[in-house]
């Protein structure tokens, strides 16, 4: 009985799809031009950051040898939908008071660090914030999106280095840098 049941409503279904087919056909006009069915898909903007975060170790005069900048490659993709006007992208520190440490415990907040594209003028992170996400944040770049651009590529090198001048104690710091994209 289970089985006729089954049965009976598949069979109603089938007949509901067809019925809905044949009255299609003979008003064109519910199909759109031509008798053509259209349809409209809208994707959430895609942001692709070749490498989301970076290792960073600096030093300070007496450090393991005495380098306070380093550079790393940056590569950032999109491909956004026409709601998107811009691009955006950061660079920040999880923990802007403590963004990077050494073994002893010292802390350079981010605030003390500096960063650059390319050759770039060198600017320092942000004061500290309260939002996690982005304490300590240094906007890279903006991609302003027209028609014709939304999708796209920017490659170069972040560079970053300790900012001239620091009273900070001697030695080798490290912490993680973090890229992030955001459409807007």
């Amino acid at each position: 009985m289970k089985r006729r049941a089954s049965k009976t409503f598949l069979y109603g279904v089938l007949l509901l799809i067809f019925a809905e087919a044949l009255c299609a056909q003979r008003n064109p006009a519910t199909l759109g031009s031509g008798g053509a069915i259209q349809l409209r898909a809208v994707l959430p903007p895609v942001l692709k950051v070749q490498d989301e975060s970076f290792p960073v170790t600096l030093n300070l005069p007496g450090g393991e040898n005495g380098q306070n900048s380093t550079s790393f490659p940056l590569s950032v993709e999109w491909n956004v939908g026409l709601s998107t006007r811009e691009v955006w992208v950061i660079a920040y520190f999880p923990d802007a008071a403590h963004a990077l440490t050494d073994v002893e415990g010292h802390a350079v907040a981010s605030a003390s660090i500096e960063g650059r594209l390319e050759n770039g003028v060198w600017r320092n992170f942000s004061q500290p914030r309260n939002d996690a996400h982005t304490a300590g944040k240094m906007v890279l770049f903006v991609q302003r999106i027209q028609p014709t651009d939304r999708v796209g590529k920017r490659a170069g090198y972040f560079e970053l280095r300790l900012q001239p001048g620091a009273d900070l104690p001697w030695g080798t710091y490290r912490g993680v840098v973090h890229i992030r994209a955001i459409a807007l």
